[in-house]
């Protein structure tokens, strides 16, 4: 039985888009980006529902319900969930996020990616907080279940390293989907947010470049879908990916923003939007220049064929 679906892509893909259609289901129930779930209560940012995350309910009752299984209040030391080392870079937890912080991310996740890709099993000992994890992860993912009377928790987190950690604990419940979008348009996110070129290419690039080889190693059951294909054929796709999770599509799940959702992290306009309609954006191919598109071409056509991009 599916009881968890976890949506990987790089960012600016349509992820939170994804999540909510998912979630919008009767049996389901939207998270976004749960990993940030700790400095969101830190923060005390809003939650989906319109009210802060300290302030909902919903979130109120799972956090007491996951602090009496750690044996500590969450709500007054939020980071004594570890639901794995995130790296913020819109809302920003300044406090938290030192270069120490950031150094041993790299570190963890550079050992964790040696561990899959290579099976090297000597770091295992050093990696007992990502396997913390990933088991509170499945913690908390239950404590929703529970307060929502939900069968299946949708969690669009995007990082490809915990995809990996969460199937193979638990491979007859988890679910993965692999959500890709034309990377000339999410080269053109970047540039017009004045992210550097190089920095705005690489951001999508080095995530297909690691993720994709990494799934094929691991010999991992995957849902590949295009963002492009989500929003034109809206009902085919929703149906493919309910014949994946092995649910009956619903016509709801088309009108997604009605049902009231629980997100705290994730792109802030879908996640309040009041509207179900959805456009396809395609403003890279009227403003991508074309010098942009001769260095994308150059440094990742080749990847974007792969997905299926010409």
């Amino acid at each position: 039985m599916v009881k968890y679906v976890y949506i990987c892509s790089a960012a600016h893909s349509g992820s939170t888009l994804l999540d909510l259609m998912i979630g919008s289901h009767s049996k389901a129930e939207s998270l976004g980006e749960v990993s940030h779930l700790p400095k969101n209560i830190f923060l005390n940012s809003l939650c989906g529902c319109g009210k802060s995350v300290q302030s909902c309910s919903m979130w109120q009752d799972v956090l007491t319900m996951v602090s009496n299984n750690l044996g500590t209040d969450i709500l007054k030391n939020p980071y004594a969930l570890n639901l794995g080392y995130i790296n913020p870079k819109v809302v920003v937890d300044k406090i938290h996020k030192t270069k120490i912080y950031q150094l041993r991310r790299k570190i963890f996740h550079g050992l964790w990616y040696i561990e899959l890709k290579y099976g090297i099993k000597c770091f295992r000992p050093f990696l007992r907080p990502i396997n913390q994890a990933i088991e509170n992860n499945f913690l908390l993912y239950d404590a929703v279940r529970t307060v929502c009377n939900s069968e299946i928790i949708v969690d669009s987190s995007k990082t490809y390293l915990k995809a990996i950690g969460l199937y193979r604990r638990r491979p007859e419940e988890v679910r993965l989907i692999l959500l890709v979008r034309d990377g000339r348009g999410v080269f053109y996110s970047y540039l017009k947010r004045n992210v550097p070129k190089r920095e705005s290419l690489d951001a999508w690039k080095n995530f297909h470049e690691r993720a994709l080889p990494l799934f094929n190693e691991c010999n991992i059951d995957i849902l590949t879908v295009k963002y492009e294909e989500l929003v034109k054929e809206t009902g085919r796709e929703l149906g493919r990916i309910c014949n994946f999770l092995n649910i009956e599509f619903e016509e709801e799940m088309l009108n997604y923003a009605a049902k009231p959702n629980h997100t705290t992290n994730g792109n802030e306009k879908v996640r309040f939007r009041n509207s179900s309609e959805i456009k396809l954006d395609t403003s890279w191919c009227e403003h991508l220049s074309d010098e942009d598109q001769r260095y994308f071409e150059s440094r990742a056509g080749q990847l974007n064929r792969k997905l299926g991009y010409k």
